[in-house]
């Protein structure tokens, strides 16, 4: 994979798929945010833990792994993708997502990408908050589409920061969320959600 590739997230031809996959069968895909130092891959484990410190090779790493809810059996398809990763000091892995509560970043990278070996897809920004850990953010079922919405507005309703996207629709959701530097990172997390476009 090429981390200086300035590729505008129309195709995925940048990613080595036979390789990444070989390194890693349960590689998910490739997350992109222009402008960022996010362009990485993850992954889905059988639990909630093991990525937090091993690297894609399985090896062991402080940093870990970008890792999808372990839950989510839909996979890239699931109504709400949560996407987990460390706070970084040094800025990788999630070590910028606390840049987005600040409004002019955040409009700044309000375009994200997810790259299959498949297709691509862009989300849409909509929400930046903090929230405590297990809170209804991380839901990821729904019983039907209209309580699919509502968990959008409510989302959308609690961000630190107004991005004029209409939730009002079952369009998927994006979820990203890293320990907050700013308080007990063992209980609250920052959180950016985006739809998809």
């Amino acid at each position: 994979m090429d981390n200086n590739s300035d590729s505008n997230g129309d195709n995925n031809s940048f990613v080595d798929w036979k390789t990444l996959i070989a390194e890693n069968d349960t590689t998910k895909g490739i997350l992109y945010i222009p402008g960022t130092q996010i362009k990485l891959p993850f992954v889905q484990g059988v639990d909630n833990q093991f990525y937090l410190h091993h690297s894609i090779d399985n090896s062991y790493s402080n940093a870990g792994t970008l890792f999808m809810d372990c839950s989510q059996n839909q996979g890239v398809f699931s109504d709400n993708i949560i996407i987990y990763g460390h706070n970084m000091r040094n800025g990788t892995m999630f070590g910028s997502l606390g840049k987005y509560l600040d409004e002019s970043y955040a409009k700044k990278h309000n375009e994200i990408y997810v790259f299959t070996e498949s297709n691509t897809k862009t989300y849409e920004v909509f929400a930046v908050y903090t929230t405590i850990n297990g809170s209804n953010t991380y839901t990821t079922r729904f019983s039907n589409t209209e309580n699919f919405i509502k968990y959008k507005n409510n989302m959308s309703a609690q961000s630190n920061i107004d991005f004029g996207v209409d939730t009002d629709n079952n369009k998927r959701v994006l979820t990203l969320s890293t320990c907050y530097s700013g308080g007990d990172s063992n209980l609250i997390r920052t959180v950016v959600q985006a739809q998809e476009k």
